[in-house]
């Protein structure tokens, strides 16, 4: 059964370089487990710049949008 404690969750990703050009990236990741194991693993990434991460259900289903 999927719930927010044990799913696969795709997370998209802007990343904005802290450039002097401001470059943009666009990435998508999948991580199995829970929503808040997802979300910790997006933060504690190391991934420079200012990023926006939008997470999403296996089913396709708009969960949150966190931005640091």
């Amino acid at each position: 059964m999927k719930t927010l404690w044990n799913d696969t969750f795709r997370i998209e990703l802007n990343i904005t370089q802290c450039d002097a050009m401001g470059t943009e990236k666009k990435e998508t990741v999948y991580f199995k487990g829970s929503l808040k194991n997802a979300i910790y693993s997006i933060i504690r990434g190391n991934r420079k710049g200012h990023i926006c991460a939008n997470f999403y259900t296996s089913d396709g289903c708009w969960l949150k949008e966190i931005m640091f």
